[in-house]
């Protein structure tokens, strides 16, 4: 995958990908995922410019600290990205921390958000998600391999699809697949 950058107002140098023409679609993804989470839905569609980004310290863009990730932060960066591309107004499609960074633009820039769609978040936060999530981030995977982890992954991630076959959790698990063309 080959992404573009661009340098936020603090300088860090920020991946994104701009796909499509017509309505433009911001596609935020979860705390540790990257723009590749969308690649699966992409060919599904209606046409639409779609425009995903790498989060500081996530993919292809700058580690910047931790202090950075926040998503106020993340917030400003959407928005500037959306600036860099000349987009006055965008729907934002969030999924997990990527919904509570639309729910904040939202709050915070209404007139540049066109509609909303929630993915993994609500308005209200169970401490056992959180927990969860605690559990995991910044450590390494107990798994030595790949295929350990995708064997790992039905009981360690409930919240995805149980009719996978073994491929797909091993897709999930490894590799995301490239960016789509449309």
């Amino acid at each position: 995958m080959t992404a573009q950058h661009f340098t936020t107002s603090d300088g860090a140098r920020l991946a994104y990908s701009d796909r499509g023409t017509g309505r433009p679609m911001l596609c935020l993804a979860g705390l540790t995922r990257t723009m590749a989470d969308f690649n699966y839905m992409a060919p599904h569609l209606p046409p639409c410019r779609l425009i995903r980004m790498d989060y500081r310290g996530r993919g292809a863009s700058d580690w910047t600290g931790a202090e950075s990730y926040t998503v106020p932060q993340e917030g400003r960066d959407a928005l500037e990205l959306l600036d860099h591309l000349g987009i006055v107004q965008a729907a934002i499609l969030g999924s997990s921390r990527g919904g509570l960074i639309g729910m904040m633009l939202a709050a915070v820039a209404r007139p540049r958000v066109s509609g909303l769609c929630l993915n993994d978040i609500g308005p209200e936060i169970q401490r056992s998600g959180l927990d969860r999530i605690f559990g995991y981030v910044g450590r390494n995977p107990d798994a030595p391999t790949h295929a350990a982890l995708a064997a790992a992954l039905p009981r360690n991630m409930p919240a995805l699809p149980t009719c996978l076959i073994p491929a797909g959790w091993r897709r999930r698990a490894c590799t995301p697949p490239p960016l789509t063309t449309g």
